[in-house]
């Protein structure tokens, strides 16, 4: 290898990384709908009396809200990953000004 030359690239840590990225993304997405859904979906209160209801509905609630946060982190550091990674590979495939 002359000096100069770029070292070669792995494929294994370019592949980490994307499964890393795709990971993160589609886990955030999996728990910002899981939370989605549960906020707008009726519960069946037809067993319970209503202060047992209401509090089952308090504690889903909060943990919906939980999940829409921590999915939409998740989310937003996956696709931010995804663009420097892409940024990064793109700015090694370009020729060089010499």
């Amino acid at each position: 290898m002359a000096e100069g030359e770029p070292a070669p690239r792995s494929g294994l840590l370019l592949a980490v990384a994307v499964g890393l990225c795709a990971s993160l993304a589609l886990g955030g997405g999996w728990l910002f709908w899981s939370g989605y859904r549960t906020l707008n979906q009726p519960q069946d209160c037809a067993e319970r009396s209503p202060e047992e209801c209401a509090m089952e509905q308090d504690i889903a609630f909060a943990w919906a809200d939980r999940q829409l946060t921590l999915g939409t982190i998740l989310v937003v550091i996956g696709g931010a990953l995804s663009l420097v990674l892409w940024l990064t590979e793109r700015r090694r495939d370009a020729p060089s000004k010499e």
